[in-house]
């Protein structure tokens, strides 16, 4: 048997349901220490890692619009983990990615 030749997928792996996305904190590798990611910093695609010091990504994030932040008009990003996406969108402050609606500041 040929050790080295890709598995083909059989009908189990075809009905199992997708692992469950991880649960987070998410850190970005690029991006200011103290506050959001603006769009005037035209934010790359980012690597996602799991901890602050972790220096091997888990994912990507990609850059997805824009929302006012009392900084400046900040980035929102898409999160890929596993090739999976993750629901919402969200704001990286201070190298850590937050949920959109869980970023929302007092006015």
């Amino acid at each position: 048997m040929d050790t080295n030749s890709p598995r083909e997928p059989s009908s189990r792996d075809a009905d199992a349901p997708p692992a469950p996305p991880p649960a987070g904190p998410f850190f970005a590798t690029w991006g200011p220490l103290d506050g959001p990611i603006l769009r005037s910093h035209e934010p790359p695609a980012l690597g996602i890692v799991a901890a602050p010091d972790a220096t091997w990504p888990i994912g990507i994030a990609f850059a997805a619009g824009q929302v006012q932040h009392r900084r400046g008009v900040a980035a929102t990003f898409r999160l890929v983990l596993d090739q999976q996406e993750l629901e919402g969108r969200w704001l990286c402050v201070g190298r850590e990615f937050v949920r959109l609606g869980d970023a929302a500041e007092e006015l």
